[in-house]
């Protein structure tokens, strides 16, 4: 194996997903399909060679709420060269924090 080509996100916030990847991280749209296999959309962003395909759930299907209790990937980790200078950059562009013990754990991005 040389490398790992992308990792799929489903979600049913489409485009506050596609704008938080795109605008707050910077990956680039290579295709956007939509009514794809009973899907709204299936699009494949990339950055620095890496791909996420993202996806809506099929028509037929409820996507269940997230749960650190899955089975599969539970995060992914971005490399950045300086932490705290994209730290603040992405907090620049938030409007709020989740905050938990005095931790900023979550960034909920403007739409």
């Amino acid at each position: 194996m040389s490398t790992i080509h992308h990792i799929c996100i489903q979600t049913d916030r489409y485009k506050e997903s596609l704008d938080f990847y795109t605008n707050i991280l910077g990956f680039e749209i290579v295709s956007e399909t939509p009514d794809f296999h009973t899907r709204d959309y299936n699009t494949w962003l990339i950055s620095n060679g890496f791909m996420i395909e993202l996806q809506t759930s099929k028509a037929d299907e409820t996507l269940s709420p997230y749960s650190k209790y899955v089975n599969g990937i539970v995060h992914f980790c971005l490399l950045v060269d300086d932490v705290e200078s994209e730290y603040q950059r992405i907090k620049s562009l938030a409007i709020i924090n989740l905050i938990v013990n005095m931790e900023v754990i979550f960034i909920l991005w403007r739409w």
